[in-house]
């Protein structure tokens, strides 16, 4: 937690100044969540780490000069990848991403060819050993994944869902 909050120091520094920085840093490690979940061994908090470094090396390379970009975003790549090694969840940090990049291009300054490909190299390479053992084993985790999201089961339960909230 505290290598997630250093990340975040770093962006939103970059973002809106050492003041900015200050307080998403301090405003991560004094979180309720985080401290409980400091006690917690969970893949979270990996993905966690992960997940601010590629938000860093995306905002690093949004402002980088057009020799460095893709170097940004060949280690934003690798950052989700390795997200990916911890929790599959990190798959909508490229979601993310994906409408970002539309939303530059839209804006007439969009990432070049070159830049994405980096990026997807560095997912690709990072993320390799969780593709290749599921491969190996025929995507059993994949499939886990769908049987607890039990798409086959009828959609909307409201007394589930009120079980639910009474639950929390």
């Amino acid at each position: 937690h505290l290598i997630t909050g250093l990340f975040l120091f770093f962006s939103a520094r970059n973002l809106g100044g050492i003041r900015a920085g200050a307080l998403a840093g301090a405003l991560w490690l004094t979180l309720p969540a985080v401290s409980l979940a400091s006690f917690v061994i969970s893949t979270d908090s990996l993905l966690l780490v992960f997940w601010s470094a590629a938000l860093y090396c995306l905002i690093r390379a949004d402002r980088a000069d057009d020799a460095a970009v893709w170097r940004w975003m060949l280690l934003c790549g690798m950052m989700v990848g390795l997200g990916l090694l911890a929790k599959y969840a990190a798959v909508y940090f490229v979601i993310g991403m994906a409408g970002y990049a539309v939303m530059r291009q839209l804006r007439g300054n969009g990432f070049t060819a070159r830049s994405l490909f980096g990026f997807a190299a560095g997912l690709a390479a990072a993320s390799a050993p969780t593709w290749a053992w599921n491969l190996a084993n025929r995507f059993v985790t994949v499939r886990h994944l769908g049987e607890n999201a039990n798409l086959s089961q009828p959609g909307l339960n409201s007394e589930g869902l009120a079980d639910f909230w009474a639950a929390q």
